[in-house]
């Protein structure tokens, strides 16, 4: 049995600026196929995923905080107030398999944002105002000085004001934002590690946006870059009958037609079946006993020898497209490896063959086999979810 694992990284990665720089954060993330899940191996924001744990325990969303700081004014006259915004449809990236040109489309999406915010001189706290004031932002942490807030912020972005009159200065740190991620089909990604990116700018009027100029100043960070890698981990398990290791190959239906009868049959062949499942994309190879450049032979005591010919037939996979019936299985080894795909709706149970056949008449003279002689050969077949 063969097990591939996946792993997720994101990274929100350190670019320079002219008075800020890019913030970076990683994400590590695993899918294992033996479970079918995914598993968030990113560090979280300790302090506010213990205060709201059902962000954090999805393995495909959770919160991330970045060492981002600003000020912020905020009064009840103007429409400004407390201002976040965020890109209004999912980041798209693309992610790359180390040593192909194969690409997995990832989608992201900032669904909240917060921090740790605290008052600056003598105004109202900020949100134990009584008076405070929300424009579709729904309040997710709502706490005291010096504990992070957190804001749930819709596409089309919201504001947390004070009531008409009142006025505030207030520092932001430990910038929070929370995060989904929507990944693909994992049946349909090869084993192996990928790799992405793709950036967001962050400031005032930009794709994560915290209010206007007017507003916002000593802002330390400017954008953030997620660098995403994505290594995938498949199961594969095939199961074969008891006397499968030992292969008899006889004419069709019998051996009884051919009783006090000259002359060779045809073909001598058999089938073996087995069962497969998979989690993903898995390949098959075969390699023979023999090092003959030719065929695979089988050979008699005597030295004479007949090449083996090796075909599978596999229910509910595909072959580039196209279902598996017969599909010649060459026995020169990996480099003739067939790859096989799932399909979209996912891995099940795929029933299949092997076929085995040899031609006793032989394609030529010195392949035709000879009546009385025991014909023998070893061959190995290998699947491999390691692409």
């Amino acid at each position: 049995m063969k097990r591939t694992l996946v792993t997720l990284w994101v990274t929100f990665g350190l670019l320079a600026a002219q008075a800020a720089q890019a913030a970076d954060v990683t994400l590590a993330l695993r899918y294992r196929g033996e479970t079918r899940q995914f598993e968030n191996l990113t560090s979280r924001a300790s302090s506010a995923c213990a205060r709201v744990a059902a962000l954090c325990d999805k393995p495909l969303q959770g919160l991330v905080q970045l060492e981002a700081s600003f000020e912020k004014q905020v009064d009840g006259e103007q429409a400004d107030g407390f201002h976040f915004a965020r890109p209004s449809q999912p980041g798209i990236l693309y992610l790359t398999r180390e040593g192909s040109a194969e690409q997995a489309r990832v989608e992201i999406e900032i669904t909240h944002i917060g921090g740790v915010v605290t008052r600056m001189g003598d105004g109202p706290s900020l949100p134990l105002q009584p008076g405070l004031q929300s424009s579709g932002c729904q309040a997710v942490l709502n706490a005291g000085a010096g504990h992070p807030l957190l804001w749930a912020v819709p596409a089309n972005g919201c504001r947390v004001g004070l009531p008409p009159g009142d006025v505030g200065r207030y520092r932001v740190r430990n910038l929070l934002l929370g995060y989904r991620l929507k990944m693909p089909n994992p049946a349909s990604l090869a084993a192996g590690r990928y790799r992405g990116r793709i950036q967001y700018s962050l400031g005032p009027d930009r794709d994560i946006g915290l209010g206007s100029n007017r507003t916002v100043t000593a802002l330390d960070t400017d954008s953030v870059a997620f660098h995403v890698e994505l290594e995938v981990l498949h199961d594969l398990d095939v199961r074969f009958g008891a006397d499968a290791q030992r292969v008899v190959l006889e004419p069709r239906p019998g051996w009884e037609r051919y009783a006090g009868r000259h002359g060779l049959p045809g073909k001598l062949e058999k089938d073996i079946p087995f069962t497969l499942t998979s989690s993903g994309p898995f390949k098959v190879w075969a390699t023979c006993s023999s090092s003959a450049n030719v065929g695979c032979p089988l050979q008699a005591a005597n030295g004479d020898r007949t090449p083996l010919y090796l075909a599978v037939s596999l229910s509910g996979a595909l072959h580039r497209g196209s279902a598996v019936n017969r599909r010649t299985l060459s026995l020169g080894g990996e480099q003739h490896a067939l790859a096989f795909d799932l399909p979209a709706d996912g891995p099940g149970l795929c029933r299949g063959l092997l076929h085995f056949h040899v031609l006793p008449q032989g394609m030529s003279g010195a392949e035709r086999m000879k009546p009385g002689q025991v014909y023998t050969g070893a061959v190995t077949v290998v699947f491999d979810a390691s692409l």
